[in-house]
């Protein structure tokens, strides 16, 4: 047969253990250890635990230990899907298992995910943690089971906290925090401060509270340094910015200054364009140095001034034509301006003489 060191004083859970697991439990945790005892000795009396009716959520999250009993988690309870809760499984104890006439017992195990909205506190005053014994503490929920009708299960022993001047929590060493749960004594399932069970259970005088909760203290503003990987692409952007607004600046300048440069040529054309067309070329250098004692030599122009009769205007320019001929120019004297005898001239007076 089973042995239930803890057990409820409510009917519907007489013959059933219960336990809690909590999402930050590692793996590997014992969550509960069934028991059973023979009254055979020797082989006769050597137990073996096995599994019996577990479902597949059961399979996934817990394994049985078949010499020693214990229940413990193969798998962590972070992410636990609420239509699986609570845990419900039964284990089967066999005695003498090498044997073919055996005895077995069973026992169901209902195992509930605990989480901050289902605990509750029974401050125990003048009576610090090392002085309450299990029995003590067990005599405890039986009394909250009895008024409220509810399964009562213990979850630790703690100093008992209060709230400091500061609003921290302070521990009195002196008294004793009794934590602990309430369970539907129907179905199993853990129940919540805000369920209807525990505030009848509360309305009706049972003394369980919930925890305090320290207050939030203030923070004071700080101001994180920026990580090089967020400070370097920042400063980057902002050099780039400066060199766009430099070099809009200096493309602006450049341009007024070009502009001012066309306006300044194009009145200086204006100004000075008209005037050195005006004037007259400079005089190419001579040859001589001019001074006062030994002026430079002036070249005087003399225009020739040549007659010629429509007659001998001719376009023949054979040997047999003497029209158009070097000997027949006639050319005007310096003096009286008189027709100067043509060479052909001289030359029939000098041949006659």
């Amino acid at each position: 047969m089973f042995i239930f060191p803890e057990q409820s004083t409510i009917i519907g859970a007489k013959g059933k253990y219960f336990a809690i697991a909590t999402k930050e439990m590692p793996l590997g945790a014992n969550v509960l250890q069934v028991k059973a005892k023979d009254k055979d000795s020797g082989d006769f009396g050597k137990i073996e635990y096995r599994k019996n009716a577990w479902t597949k959520a059961a399979d996934e999250y817990f394994t049985l230990d078949a010499d020693t009993g214990v229940i413990s988690n193969i798998k962590t309870f972070e992410n636990v899907p609420k239509e699986v809760l609570p845990f419900k499984f039964n284990v089967m104890a066999r005695d003498n298992p090498k044997a073919e006439d055996y005895k077995t017992a069973r026992a169901s195990v209902v195992i509930n995910l605990l989480q901050k909205d289902n605990q509750l506190i029974v401050e125990v005053a003048d009576l610090n943690i090392n002085a309450m014994s299990p029995l003590q503490a067990r005599n405890l929920l039986s009394g909250i089971e009895e008024k409220s009708g509810l399964v009562a299960g213990l979850e630790k022993l703690t100093p008992r906290l209060y709230l400091g001047e500061n609003g921290t929590l302070e521990s009195d060493t002196r008294s004793t925090n009794v934590w602990l749960y309430l369970l539907d004594p129907n179905t199993g399932e853990i129940l919540t401060r805000e369920s209807q069970p525990v505030k009848k259970a509360i309305d009706n005088g049972v003394a369980i509270q919930a925890p305090l909760i320290p207050a939030e203290q203030p923070r004071r503003p700080q101001l994180a340094a920026a990580p090089l990987t967020t400070a370097l692409p920042a400063a980057l952007l902002a050099l780039a910015a400066l060199v766009l607004v430099a070099a809009t600046a200096a493309t602006i300048y450049i341009c007024a200054s070009w502009n001012r440069y066309k306006k300044h040529k194009e009145q200086a054309l204006q100004q000075y364009g008209t005037l050195s067309m005006s004037m007259a070329p400079p005089r190419p250098p001579s040859g001589y140095e001019s001074s006062e004692d030994e002026p430079a030599p002036r070249y005087e122009t003399q225009v020739l001034n040549m007659a010629v009769d429509d007659a001998d205007l001719q376009l023949d320019f054979s040997s047999n034509n003497h029209a158009f001929n070097f000997h027949n120019v006639q050319y005007l004297s310096k003096d009286n301006g008189e027709r100067s005898p043509t060479l052909s001239e001289t030359a029939t007076t000098a041949r006659a003489s």
